[in-house]
């Protein structure tokens, strides 16, 4: 118990007595570091007693502290010791320290601070781009330098990009240095654009641990790249206005503000029929003649050094015009751009006449009227309008409608007629002479002659058509073939040959063919699905023949009226826009068959088809549900034709 009692005083009174006292002292550190650097340090202790505790030092940034050394030590009074330590700033441990930092250290009773100094990722970089104004596709050289915050030279990586792009490029920095040549990309939009380089440097595990960056100011010039033209519509109506808007736009897609020179192009024409001056993406717009020639014509715009050009097809448009002339002369003039032929009824009063007129664009004939005296009511009717003047004075014995042959027949019916007014009076002077030598002659013998003149009521003839013709129905299949190699010819031949065993008549003048399906032709009272039938068979034979587009080609398909001619055994007088139609789809189709719309609204039911964009009055044919009608004989003549 009192050796308990002992040992208790003792520990009381060494507890009661400090440990002992340090001096403490930190070398001089670096002004600044770098993350990835080391923080080689030394501390040194001097007790002035013996002292026997821990040596801590810590690293604190901005107030937060990490502990990078603690040892328990004990020292005699006199004793000098120093502690180096070096870690290196690159342990996620020192991943939040950053700013103005110092070591702070502990030993026995004494504390010290060391000198403040600078912990940074910062990496000084410097950008030097040669050119302020570019060029969109160039090449933009630039150079510049890469340091550590401590004063290395950085050797790392950098990578370079254009602001608001997708472009960006990497590189090696080399001793603080690098270099860069930038394509600028094709559209690389105008206006100021910002190049920024970052430098950086990363550990041996790949992670950033330092890092800078530097920009500069590029500006993209503005470059007219490309044009375009838009129509409202791919048709054009003669004798209407047809308009188009000119589009200019930049490298970058936008919409510029340009002046644009336009030349129109008539079909197979070098020279232009028209030029004119507009704005780009503003609506501009032509007259098309009455009378201008159908098919492709072409606009090219002019935009500075760019050119673009597209074709819009001009329709054809049968139209002719009906004037009175001296109330006496019916003057029939073809105001359309293709030959006008039609069955003209012309009614003076209750007579009707049925005339078949074939014009050239712009000619015209004449039609005399006579009729005995009184004013009648003189109408004109074609398939597509009509004429009347009411109360038209007109003279004569009977009612009759002649045909004028113009100025150059007046002439010479003058000429005949004076002739042979000299030849009677001649006559009459032999007649006279002979009869002054033959006194002798019994005056019963005296010749005499007269002249009656019969007058029979005219006869009125079926109106409408000429007599024996037939007005009947008919579906109008127009080909168009543009090639004359002999692959061409002869599938055009072999197509031809499928409509014309069906009974069908076919007529053809240059690359344009047209078949006509109507019961005089055929012998079967329908025909439209028997023509789109033959139509379908038709594109089947040609692109079986035209794979890898060695020649192109169009079928176009419509419905109406049409006349037929016994004594002209397959031919015929179209009636309306029956023609004009199968052409126009024949001249849109792309090898397909395109059908109008009517012939489509009487077939929906036996067709599988879709409307063509763009177009009017259009549906491709892309297959036939229904082929009962006509499979017997298209099955049978395709097995005749393989064999």
């Amino acid at each position: 118990m009192k050796r308990f009692i002992f040992f208790s005083v003792v520990f009381l009174v060494l507890m009661a007595l400090p440990l002992g006292s340090a001096e403490l002292l930190f070398s001089q550190p670096s002004p600044v570091y770098n993350f990835g650097d080391e923080l080689r340090m030394t501390i040194t202790l001097r007790p002035s007693g013996a002292t026997t505790d821990f040596v801590r030092v810590d690293l604190v940034c901005d107030a937060k502290r990490v502990t990078l050394y603690q040892s328990l030590t004990t020292m005699v009074a006199g004793e000098s010791r120093d502690i180096v330590f070096t870690p290196r700033l690159d342990s996620p441990l020192f991943a939040s320290l950053e700013g103005e930092c110092s070591f702070e250290a502990e030993f026995g009773d004494d504390t010290a601070e060391s000198q403040t100094f600078v912990v940074t990722n910062l990496i000084v970089t410097e950008l030097v781009v040669p050119t302020t104004v570019v060029m969109p596709e160039t090449t933009l050289a630039i150079i510049g330098s890469a340091r550590k915050a401590n004063g290395q030279a950085l050797n790392g990586f950098a990578r370079v990009a254009i602001e608001g792009t997708n472009f960006s490029l990497n590189g090696p920095v080399s001793s603080g240095a690098f270099s860069f040549n930038i394509n600028l990309p094709r559209t690389l939009s105008p206006g100021e654009h910002v190049v920024r380089v970052e430098s950086y440097e990363v550990n041996e595990k790949g992670v950033r641990i330092n890092a800078g960056s530097a920009a500069s100011t590029i500006i993209a010039q503005v470059v007219l790249t490309r044009a375009e033209i838009e129509f409202q519509s791919i048709d054009a109506t003669p004798g209407s206005p047809f308009s188009f808007t000119v589009n200019a736009y930049d490298q970058a897609d936008n919409v510029l503000a340009r002046n644009v020179r336009y030349d129109l192009f008539a079909p197979d024409s070098k020279e232009p029929l028209l030029t004119r001056l507009a704005k780009t993406s503003e609506p501009t717009s032509f007259d098309v003649n009455a009378s201008s020639v159908p098919g492709y014509w072409r606009i090219e715009a002019h935009i500075e050094e760019l050119s673009t050009k597209k074709l819009f097809y001009v329709n054809e448009r049968e139209l002719a015009s009906f004037v009175l002339e001296n109330n006496n002369t019916l003057v029939v003039t073809n105001l359309g751009n293709v030959e006008y032929r039609e069955n003209l009824e012309i009614s003076v009063g209750d007579y009707s006449s049925i005339r078949e007129v074939i014009l050239d664009v712009g000619a015209s004939k004449r039609f005399k009227l006579r009729a005995p005296d009184a004013a009648y009511d003189v109408e004109v009717h074609d398939s597509n309008r009509s004429f009347l003047a009411s109360g038209v004075p007109l003279t004569g014995r009977a009612i009759d409608i002649g045909e004028v042959g113009g100025y150059l027949f007046n002439v010479w019916w003058i000429a005949f007629f004076i002739a042979g007014l000299l030849g009677v009076t001649l006559i009459t002077n032999v007649y006279v002479s002979r009869r002054r030598t033959r006194r002798g002659m019994s005056s019963n013998k005296t010749s005499t002659s007269s002249t009656s003149v019969t007058r029979t009521p005219f006869a009125t003839p079926a109106v409408g058509i000429p007599a024996g013709a037939t007005r009947e129905p008919a579906t109008m299949v127009a080909l168009r073939v543009d090639s004359e190699s002999a692959l061409a010819r002869n599938a055009l031949d072999e197509a031809l040959g499928i409509a014309q065993h069906a009974g069908a008549s076919v007529t053809s003048h240059l690359n344009q063919h047209l078949i006509a399906f109507s019961p005089r032709f055929t012998k079967k009272l329908e025909n439209e699905l028997l023509a789109v039938q033959i139509a379908k068979e038709i594109e089947t034979v040609l692109k079986g023949n035209a794979e890898g587009g060695s020649f192109d080609f169009g079928v176009g398909v419509g419905k109406g009226e049409i006349i037929t001619h016994p004594e002209r055994p397959g031919q015929f007088t179209s009636i309306g826009t029956v023609v004009p139609t199968a052409k126009r789809l024949a001249h849109s189709s792309k090898r397909d068959v395109l059908i109008s719309d009517d012939l489509h609204a009487a077939l929906r039911t036996s067709l599988k088809a879709e409307k063509v964009a763009g177009a009017n009055n259009a549906w491709r044919v892309n297959s036939i549900i229904s082929r009962e009608s006509h499979k017997g004989f298209i099955d049978s003549f395709l097995k005749r034709y393989k064999e």
